[in-house]
């Protein structure tokens, strides 16, 4: 089984769903076996800064750094910005 979701670092219902959903599916089902989580970006056009986040998502995967990335940007202020965005990407 494969959950897709489809997730923009700005939104909050996308914030709300990595902070209360997610550690619940990762250990009853995808550290289980039991499902494949796959995460796509879906950056809205009406948050500013989610493209950016979206694009700094994706260099990290480059890196193999995508999901403490994704966790990273869930993690700063709803208000993300170009700062945080850089001051994230070199904490990795």
């Amino acid at each position: 089984l494969v959950l897709v979701e489809f997730t923009d670092y700005q939104c909050p219902f996308c914030r709300r769903a990595h902070d209360d959903l997610m550690p619940t599916l990762q250990k009853k089902f995808v550290d289980a076996g039991k499902l494949r989580f796959v995460s796509r970006n879906y950056p809205l056009e009406f948050h500013p800064n989610a493209e950016p986040a979206a694009s700094a998502a994706l260099c990290a995967d480059l890196q193999k750094q995508f999901w403490p990335m994704r966790d990273r940007l869930f993690a700063v202020p709803h208000d993300i910005d170009e700062a945080t965005l850089a001051r994230e990407q070199r904490a990795r």
